[in-house]
């Protein structure tokens, strides 16, 4: 037995079962409330930075702003988690982030200019690109190959739930205590997230002491070819792009049509963009019930491809809200299905020391398709009509879903 295996052992107990895995619920529970706190921070600065500002624009540029680090540090920070104890690295970027949101807190007291506020937004932005990954990177250490498909269900589960719910609770803590309560509730998410992770037992990166041996920018360049060199691995990139494309012109096209075309109050709005994320968390728990039972698992992600397009494309056909609250739920549960099974397909492919840096390099060429997904689909709207341009995204991710099904090689991935 090699070293990995005994960390897989010692940490994930008997393959494919976490009931007794006390270290991915540990650190799952620290990662959950940290996302809410993220959903705190989410209400609090669109709220401060549209009151302060009187611009949409400026908010735009705050999520540029948070976009382009996205891109730019994705494969840089999936090499350094590839370099260095993973789990010491989450703890430091948990305090790191919680510092962040506290000067944050300080700014807006202070009235401090916007391009302050900015600055440190993308800090925090960046310290998000270094912390997630390595959890991700270190679930094969924590749960074993076997465990990987439940310890992913669960993990979008969470991650999800805080997406709904979120937002309710952040908004509230606002209504009634003020922008610095939800921020102080956030900068507290992730110390306690922290200490979580800390409480957990140590699952230390194996390849430490190889990676130590190369040198950064050949292990940085090392995942990009990886990437490119393999087959599969460039198939799941270009799929997870062209999907990123599709699904995030939806959430902007989604909302355009309840406001605009249906007429929504703003509480069937709220109902709206609930319906997704609730979807995306009931086909996470399928999953995870299902884990690692699973076959064909190219197979089934591209017919929940083709179910989401179909279901999409149904929705701008449909002329009442509380009609396309089906469509946009199941929509939701068809994505939960691609996306958990690309994310275990990628974990199960790549070799552990390897699956930082290939991550960070899917995730930065993915968040690629966001903002031109959100300018062409906006561009597009305002001239046909934002059921039309959403029938369109529709029928292209179906025929996404069909021509992965088609390519011959990834047909036989398991």
């Amino acid at each position: 037995m090699n070293h990995e295996d005994t960390v897989m052992d010692t940490q994930a107990g008997s393959p494919g079962r976490l009931s007794n895995n006390y270290s991915f619920w540990l650190i799952l529970t620290g990662t959950t409330i940290s996302s809410f706190g993220d959903t705190f921070n989410t209400v609090a600065i669109t709220l401060w930075v549209l009151m302060t500002t009187k611009s949409p624009a400026a908010m735009s540029v705050v999520l540029a702003v948070r976009m382009m680090v996205s891109v730019a540090l994705g494969t840089v920070a999936g090499t350094v988690v590839d370099r260095v104890d993973r789990r010491k690295l989450m703890v430091m970027f948990d305090f790191i982030q919680s510092m962040i949101v506290g000067m944050l807190i300080y700014l807006i007291l202070s009235k401090a200019p916007f391009w302050e506020l900015l600055v440190l937004l993308a800090l925090l932005s960046a310290a998000s690109q270094f912390r997630d990954p390595a959890f991700s990177a270190s679930l094969i250490h924590i749960v074993g190959e076997q465990g990987l498909p439940r310890a992913s269900s669960a993990l979008q589960v969470a991650i999800m739930l805080s997406r709904v719910l979120g937002p309710v609770l952040g908004g509230s803590i606002v209504s009634w205590f003020g922008i610095s309560a939800a921020l102080i509730g956030d900068a507290i998410s992730f110390a306690v997230s922290a200490l979580f992770v800390l409480a957990a037992k140590p699952f230390p990166n194996p390849h430490i002491e190889t990676a130590k041996k190369s040198k950064f920018l050949k292990d940085l360049v090392n995942g990009v070819v990886f990437v490119s060199k393999n087959a599969i691995a460039s198939y799941i990139t270009i799929f997870a792009f062209c999907l990123n494309f599709f699904s995030y012109g939806a959430t902007l096209l989604i909302p355009t049509i309840a406001v605009l075309t249906w007429k929504t109050t703003p509480t069937e709005l709220g109902t709206i963009q609930g319906a997704f994320p609730l979807g995306f968390a009931a086909g996470s728990g399928v999953l995870m019930a299902l884990g690692h039972h699973i076959r064909k698992r190219w197979a089934w992600m591209g017919l929940a491809t083709i179910l989401a397009g179909l279901l999409m494309g149904s929705v701008s056909l449909v002329h009442k809200p509380m009609l396309a609250l089906p469509f946009i739920f199941l929509t939701g549960f068809a994505f939960a299905f691609v996306s958990i099974l690309i994310t275990v397909a990628i974990r199960t492919l790549v070799a552990p020391d390897l699956q930082g840096r290939v991550l960070g390099t899917l995730d930065s060429v993915g968040n690629l398709a966001t903002p031109l997904a959100m300018v062409l689909a906006g561009l597009w709207s305002d001239k046909s009509g934002a059921p039309v341009v959403l029938m369109v995204v529709g029928l292209g991710t179906m025929a996404i879903g069909a021509l992965s099904i088609c390519v011959r090689r990834m047909r036989t991935f398991d």
